[in-house]
Order: C-alpha cells, then structure tokens, then sequence
C-alpha cells in the first residue's frame, strides 16, 4: 500500500511540473507557431482583445479577427525560419518576446507584449515589422 502512495504522490507531482512547465514556454510555442505559419495556434495565445500590427492594417482586435489578420499575412508570407532574438521578463505582470522570421519574400521583426492573467501569460500584442536591407 505505501509503495502505491509514493508512486501516485511521485506520478502527480511530476505531471504537476511537467504543466507549469509548459504553462511558462510561452516564447517556444509562439515560436513554433510562427514558424509553422499558423495563425489558428497562435490565436490560442491570445488575450480577449489584441493589438495587431501587420503591414496596413493596424488595430485593437478579438481573438478571431486577429487571427484572420495574421492569417492574411502567412498566406502571403510562408516562414522558412524563425529565431528568438530578445527577451524582456523582468517584469512579473508582462513580457516581451522579439522574434526574427524569415519569409519566402522578406525578412520580419515579431514584437509581441504579453499580459499575465491568473499566472498563464496571453498576447496582448503582436508587430510585423519589415526589417529592410542597408
């Protein structure tokens, strides 16, 4: 009977610290997003309402409005390659996460701002910036 506690107690507390692991890597999902090109994953990310950046359009939106915004974009810019160039979580309500995403056509910078909410961060922003050649 004791073996079967320690295991169930040894069992719960590393599935336990495998989910606030996973909770905290934000960044690798967002990258692994990006790189796939997928708005849908990314938008499961998202807080209530985000502030996009891509090209023209410019805006406060919900969830899924943002989501067909990017999703605009990566039907027009396939990602070939996506590194995490910065980050800035000194502060324990947000974060910042800059990502450098190469396209079939151009190069971008990704800004994204982060809110904390009940201990799971959320994008509460997110840039496209064309990083043009000198």
């Amino acid at each position: 009977m004791r073996k079967w506690m320690v295991f169930t107690i040894t069992l719960l507390l590393g599935v336990s610290s495998f989910a606030n692991g996973y909770g905290q890597d934000i960044s690798g999902r967002i990258l692994s997003s990006l790189l796939a090109g997928s708005s849908k994953d990314l938008a499961k990310n998202f807080a209530s309402s985000v502030s996009v950046a891509v090209k023209q359009e410019d805006g406060v939106y919900s969830k899924f409005q943002a989501e067909l915004v990017i999703s605009e974009f990566f039907k027009q810019n396939k990602p070939s390659k996506v590194t995490l160039a910065q980050r800035m979580t000194n502060n324990a309500a947000n974060a910042y996460y800059v990502f450098l995403l190469k396209t079939q056509n151009q190069n971008y910078r990704v800004f994204t701002k982060l809110i904390e909410n009940n201990d799971v961060f959320y994008i509460s922003e997110i840039r496209f910036e064309l990083i043009t050649a000198k």
